[in-house]
């Protein structure tokens, strides 16, 4: 078993990870200290991550968002959808799940 580390400055405290259920070709990570999603592109082959989108914040994403909040303060989980279309994020402090919608580009 080999290992190689990925950092994104301002990727604080991840908490929960999610991979691109069809195709696997993204990896996604909540980030509880920087209240965001940081979005990874993975080599199929090597399995290597290049950071995507740095984070992912409701003020910042071109997101579907459902909700009056303004922060991922108290992220938990994530989940993507079957179909790819959609991330799902639990937020525990405002009880409630916010949608983003994931564009194809």
């Amino acid at each position: 078993l080999e290992s190689d580390v990925v950092t994104v400055e301002g990727l604080n405290r991840p908490i929960s990870v999610a991979v691109s259920p069809v195709d696997g070709k993204y990896l996604y990570v909540a980030s509880v200290g920087s209240e965001g999603i940081a979005v990874f592109e993975r080599d199929m082959e090597s399995g290597e991550l290049r950071p995507s989108s740095v984070l992912l914040r409701p003020s910042e994403a071109s997101a579907t968002l459902q909700g009056n909040y303004t922060s991922l303060q108290s992220i938990r989980r994530i989940a993507i959808s079957p179909d790819q279309r959609h991330l799902y994020a639990t937020l525990t402090l405002q009880d409630m799940v916010v949608i983003f919608s994931i564009s194809n580009s």
